[in-house]
């Protein structure tokens, strides 16, 4: 489903453009785009299957989440952080 997300991010892309110049760039892309995702490991898989859609990368999902995918603390920084709504998330979970 991820994978599948990235193809139809890397086709509306194209489309707007008008022509397949994220297609031909995209060796270029691997080198500018981040991605960025939480310690958590279903959360990084996704994120690898996004990047491998989206970049049209061969082969399997670990490799791509070692190289591609960012997960250190700077980038659990950048995500939300939802420790100020923790009561209010306890309190509608019940």
């Amino acid at each position: 489903q991820a994978e599948r997300l990235g193809r139809s991010l890397r086709e509306q892309l194209s489309r707007a453009d008008g022509a397949d110049n994220l297609l031909h760039l995209h060796s270029t892309f691997r080198h500018d785009v981040k991605f960025y995702s939480s310690d958590e490991g279903r959360v990084q898989l996704t994120a690898a299957a996004i990047a491998k859609g989206l970049l049209e990368l061969a082969g399997e999902l670990p490799p791509i989440l070692v190289s591609l995918i960012r997960k250190d603390a700077a980038a659990n920084a950048l995500l939300d952080d939802s420790s100020a709504v923790s009561a209010q998330a306890s309190e509608i979970k019940r």
